[in-house]
């Protein structure tokens, strides 16, 4: 009886001193740490009576500083000197550590025993890139759908993507396009054939490296702007007309059975696109330019000693005429004549500029006691110019080829 007796109390002791050595690191569980900067985290450990203590910014019970000086918490390689701290949750942590960063610390309670743990930070195991329309010459903005390491999918686009590509080390990288930043590109412009009819995507980081392909559809939208420039100076006091719009032609010919060629022009400039008519529609700005404004009339002049009347102001420069809009030529097979309608044209006169104000009149003057006073009266205002006529539009010619 007395040696169960003592068998029982080593096994309450066993079982006290078992149970006085859990520890346990702990992060807020509520937190999407997928693409959160900072978490609070802290420490379950028993105190010397066996009770389960919680401490650190999880619970708000920090330990004191001088306590957790003696504990050097570390999280990969940086050293926390407070409890009342959140874990930065930076990118170093993700791409260093390919998001299973360590974690030691001395107990709270045995500073010589020295404790590892894991921080595990979901990283990005895989970056599907969503197809969308596109042609060429065309902005391209990138969409994509991630997978995380414990299973979670999101769809990002815009700055959110931005930000997670830079958080996780994503390098991207356009083929067959110019890159305008790491979210977005604008295609090549056609170049005479379709070898390279696809805008290619490469993606890369720690954990995956990939290609994607998306063929150009040949359809979508674009505009492209022919219009003249618009006038600003002055001759004298009234506006230059605006500038006359170039003619145009577009030269439609087959490509293939449901695909053709434009080649657009005038005299500075050539653009050359494929397209497929049943979805593509295409823009023609051949606007006339605006007129100038004209210039506000001088102010009169302010009454003297000779002359007490103020003078009137001057007249206001005329605006000039707005240019007319293009001739615009299109040369088409017979195939494309159904399609006709997937070309819109704006061939618009320009507008005239507004005609100047008239300057204002002088200040009439008196004389008291031999001083020269401003008196209740000014001299008429000068009128204003005239506003510029608007241009004429331009002519859409259209000509069968055969």
């Amino acid at each position: 009886m007395k040696v169960f007796g003592t068998l029982l109390i080593l096994l309450f002791w066993f079982s006290a001193g078992f149970a006085q050595d859990y520890i346990k690191f702990v992060v807020d569980s509520t937190v999407d740490i997928t693409n959160h900067e900072n978490i609070k985290f802290g420490v379950i450990y028993d105190n010397k009576k066996g009770r389960k203590k919680r401490v650190g910014s999880l619970y708000q019970k920090p330990i004191l500083s001088a306590k957790f000086q003696k504990m050097n918490f570390y999280v990969g390689e940086k050293r926390y000197s407070s409890f009342k701290k959140e874990i930065s949750l930076n990118k170093s942590l993700i791409i260093e550590y390919n998001g299973i960063v360590p974690i030691r610390y001395n107990h709270p309670r045995f500073p010589e025993e020295i404790i590892h743990d894991t921080l595990i930070i979901p990283v990005i195991k895989d970056f599907e890139v969503f197809q969308q329309p596109i042609s060429y010459g065309q902005k391209f903005n990138l969409k994509a759908k991630c997978t995380y390491s414990n299973g979670v999918i999101k769809s990002y686009g815009g700055d959110d993507l931005r930000y997670i590509i830079n958080r996780h080390g994503i390098r991207i990288a356009y083929e067959n396009a110019e890159s305008i930043n790491m979210i977005s590109c604008k295609t090549n412009p056609f170049d005479g054939s379709l070898e390279n009819a696809n805008l290619k995507i490469h993606i890369s980081n720690k954990n995956f490296s990939k290609s994607v392909e998306i063929p150009f559809t040949f359809g979508g939208y674009q505009t492209f702007n022919f219009s003249a420039s618009n006038s600003s100076k002055t001759y004298g006091i009234n506006g230059y007309n605006g500038i006359d719009a170039q003619s145009v032609t577009v030269d439609v010919s087959p490509f293939n059975d449901s695909l053709y060629t434009l080649k657009i022009s005038n005299w500075n400039t050539t653009r050359i696109i494929i397209i497929n008519p049943v979805k593509f529609k295409l823009k023609i700005l051949a606007k006339g330019g605006n007129g100038a404004h004209g210039s506000s009339g001088s102010s009169g002049t302010s009454g003297t000693i000779k002359n007490l009347s103020g003078t009137a102001g001057g007249s206001g420069g005329n605006g000039g005429n707005g240019g007319n809009g293009a001739h615009i030529l299109v040369l088409y097979p017979k195939s494309f004549t159904k399609h006709l309608s997937c070309i819109y044209f704006d061939v618009s006169g320009g507008v005239g500029g507004n005609g100047g104000y008239g300057g204002s009149g002088g200040d009439y003057k008196y004389i008291e006691n031999g001083k020269l006073k401003n008196a209740d009266k000014t001299a008429p205002s000068g009128p204003s110019g005239n506003n510029g006529n608007r241009g004429y539009a331009g002519l859409i010619q259209y000509i069968q080829k055969d």
